[in-house]
C-alpha cells in the first residue's frame, strides 16, 4: 500500500484528473493521496471515453491517469 500511496502523490502533481476503473486496495491507496477533486472513480473500461467526453477537456493543458486493473476490471 506504500507504494500506490507514494505513487498517489506523485499522480497529484503531474495529473489533472486521476481515472481509475474500480475501487479496490490498490487504487484507494492511490486515491487518498490525491486532491479528491482530481479523481474520478468509473466501474467499467467502457465508460472512460464518456467520463473524458463529459469533463469537457482541452487536450493542450490536461494531464490524465487511466488507472485499470486487466483484465479483472475489463469489460
Amino acid at each position: 500500500e506504500k507504494i500506490h500511496e507514494d505513487l498517489g502523490n506523485k499522480i497529484n502533481e503531474v495529473c489533472t484528473y486521476a481515472i481509475f476503473v474500480g475501487k479496490n486496495k490498490r487504487t484507494l491507496a492511490m486515491a487518498n493521496n490525491i486532491n479528491p477533486s482530481k479523481v474520478i472513480f468509473i466501474n467499467e473500461i467502457r465508460l472512460f471515453w464518456k467520463t473524458i467526453s463529459d469533463l469537457q477537456l482541452n487536450p493542450k493543458e490536461t494531464v490524465i491517469l487511466l488507472e485499470n486493473d486487466l483484465p479483472d476490471n475489463f469489460s
